[in-house]
């Protein structure tokens, strides 16, 4: 489950951050935890590293500017992923300073919101517990296992540095869990984790050695995404 917090005072600018951040991820068909906090100050004094995977914040708050409660988080949290919200995009430099991942300018739109989102997601890939039905009952792993998923015989392989899980319901299914993770579906019977991609040569690509096929009408697509993700990941 991502654990998401907004911080802004005006209350119903952060309840409607809020309900759009829901909206985006119910569309992903990830769950998630989002809690609405009004105080900076009040914030940072309950505030602990790992409680939260992603925090949007507003940078002009009284009491406590946004961009001094981001340098407090900081110093107690190295990898909780920082959102600003503002309508003063001359903060971006300072941004620098507390590693901020992203801006959204104001006014908020879902638009702007699911990119941020989107780009949140990929880089808690590596923390996504993909929940799976497998032969033995009920499995669960770390997306960044996932070399790739396989449909065969009306079944689905999940193939994994350490060996093959198999599975009794749907690539669809686990291609919808996956969504917004980094993983792409370059063929019908193959999703693949992109960050595994070690080289295309043709209508192929190569991960652990072994060849996996590219839709002649998914290869567009596959390489612009692809593209978008190493650019991401650099």
């Amino acid at each position: 489950m991502i654990r998401i917090m907004v911080i802004d005072d005006e209350i119903e600018e952060a309840l409607g951050i809020r309900e759009m951040v829901r909206h985006a991820l119910e569309q992903r068909h990830e769950p998630a935890e989002i809690s609405v906090h009004q105080d900076a100050q009040a914030f940072l004094d309950a505030y602990a590293a790992g409680q939260s995977d992603v925090i949007l914040l507003d940078i002009q708050m009284p009491r406590m500017d946004g961009m001094t409660c981001a340098e407090r988080i900081r110093e107690r949290d190295a990898s909780v992923i920082l959102i600003f919200i503002t309508s003063m995009i001359q903060y971006a430099v300072q941004g620098y300073r507390v590693e901020a991942m992203d801006y959204i300018v104001k006014p908020v739109t879902p638009a702007l919101l699911e990119h941020s989102l989107s780009r949140a997601l990929k880089r808690l890939g590596r923390r996504k517990t993909l929940i799976v039905r497998a032969d033995d009952g009920m499995r669960s792993l770390e997306a960044d296992e996932l070399l790739y998923a396989e449909a065969l015989n009306h079944r689905v392989i999940l193939h994994t540095a350490d060996g093959e899980i198999r599975c009794t319901q749907t690539l669809a299914s686990i291609e919808a869990q996956l969504e917004g993770y980094g993983f792409f579906r370059c063929h019908a019977a193959f999703l693949i984790n992109m960050k595994r991609v070690q080289h295309i040569d043709g209508n192929d690509l190569y991960m652990a050695g072994k060849a996996i096929p590219i839709s002649k009408h998914r290869r567009r697509a596959f390489l612009q995404e692809l593209t978008a993700y190493w650019g991401e990941t650099i």
